[in-house]
């Protein structure tokens, strides 16, 4: 997708009606007026998650929107059998939850742009007048200046509630439909991008999933279901303890500030002067807390007293051994019945099978490319994630 090009507003009474970057080719101040003046508003009709079928009319629930955090809704996958008196979208409405658990989550809208779809109970309906764009007008009130009105309208406690009454109060600013429709668009197009990424990360990961399975031989097998070609012969018993040397975290803070990273169960936390490993790699297994999170050390580290920090010894490779970490089920080896804890007894005698040296390599290299595209992916998914809020920000006065 090639960016759209934008203008900065540098006129000083023009930032009080514009939003700080613009298309080019528009400079109108924008209007402000109560939605109640541009949209009407109606309420869904009451159907309940028990009211899902497999087939049937296109339903939408309340809590999808809580679910999928959708700006424009055109394709619904769950149906219902239609109840008489029922509401059902005519292709040009904004829907918010009525009631929620917190003042935040209910200030969000989505726009439902196909006609024919039942609107269930527990939304409220705003229909926009001409010269309002549906999709326009939800992400001003999911994300823009009319979403921090709405959360403080919202009223209860375990459960908050939202009325039209409090929607049709609430100022929204907006510009001509022209400019409206090039803002909706523009962010529609980053939330496929975001889909499409995200989509990649999940297959990837169900990829990754499925192969530490089939790599991997089975409880009782000697062999794994696939293998790199010219390998043969079967696994070895072993236990974890004859692959790796498990080290102990300390105490970092009589420390200074440096270069070294300093790892916890949660990832990096700071940087320190002194590594407990200065060259060789290894697996952080959480010794209290997240246990069941390995993740790959690269030297120079240094690891808090409650990350373990576990070295493969000679001849068994770094990242086929990261391989079986990720296998192992820890919560099963918890050993507290309080904070979730491991020890290095328990981590040591964790029953495993392993190939030759040359064959580990294979898989340790296949999993750690794997691994990178993955994680490249992410990377692109967070990179329009925060490029999409920040033009959410700028973009609305």
């Amino acid at each position: 997708m090639s960016l759209p090009r934008f203008s900065a507003v540098s006129n000083v009474v023009n930032k009080l009606n514009a939003p700080e970057i613009r298309f080019i080719g528009y400079v109108d101040p924008w209007e402000q007026r109560k939605l109640g003046e541009v949209c009407s508003f109606s309420k869904g009709f009451g159907y309940s998650k028990g009211d899902i079928k497999d087939s049937g009319t296109p339903l939408i629930l309340y809590g999808r929107l809580y679910t999928r955090y959708e700006t424009s809704i055109s394709k619904v996958d769950t149906f219902a059998e239609p109840i008489p008196g029922s509401i059902y979208s005519s292709g040009n409405e904004v829907i918010m939850p009525s009631s929620g658990e917190t003042a935040e989550d209910i200030a969000i809208a989505s726009s439902v742009r196909s006609p024919g779809i039942l609107l269930g109970g527990g939304l409220n309906v705003a229909i926009p007048k001409k010269g309002l764009d549906p999709d326009f007008l939800a992400l001003g009130i999911t994300s823009g200046p009319t979403h921090k009105y709405l959360a403080k309208c919202a009223q209860g406690k375990s459960i908050v509630h939202l009325y039209n009454a409090d929607v049709a109060n609430a100022a929204f600013t907006y510009p001509s439909i022209k400019e409206q429709q090039a803002i909706s668009t523009t962010i529609l197009n980053f939330d496929s991008l975001i889909t499409l990424h995200q989509r990649k990360c999940n297959n990837l990961r169900l990829v990754k999933k499925s192969m530490l399975q089939k790599m991997f031989p089975r409880d009782g097998a000697t062999v794994p279901e696939i293998r790199f070609a010219g390998f043969t012969g079967s696994w070895e018993q072993r236990k974890l303890g004859e692959m790796v040397d498990v080290h102990s975290g300390q105490d970092y803070k009589h420390l200074s500030k440096g270069d070294i990273p300093v790892y916890g169960t949660g990832g990096y936390m700071l940087s320190v002067d002194k590594a407990l490993s200065y060259s060789r790699d290894a697996i952080g297994i959480g010794r209290k807390g997240t246990i069941d999170s390995p993740y790959l050390l690269h030297a120079p580290f240094w690891t808090v007293d409650t990350l373990f920090y576990a070295i493969p010894k000679a001849n068994y490779d770094l990242n086929f051994v990261y391989s079986i970490f990720e296998k192992i089920n820890w919560k099963k080896k918890d050993e507290s019945t309080g904070v979730p804890s491991l020890s290095k007894t328990t981590i040591k005698t964790v029953d495993i099978i392993a190939p030759n040296s040359d064959e580990q390599r294979q898989i340790g290299s296949f999993f750690r490319n794997l691994d990178s595209l993955i994680t490249l992916h992410q990377r692109k998914l967070d990179l329009f994630i925060k490029v999409k809020q920040s033009m959410l920000q700028k973009m609305f006065v």
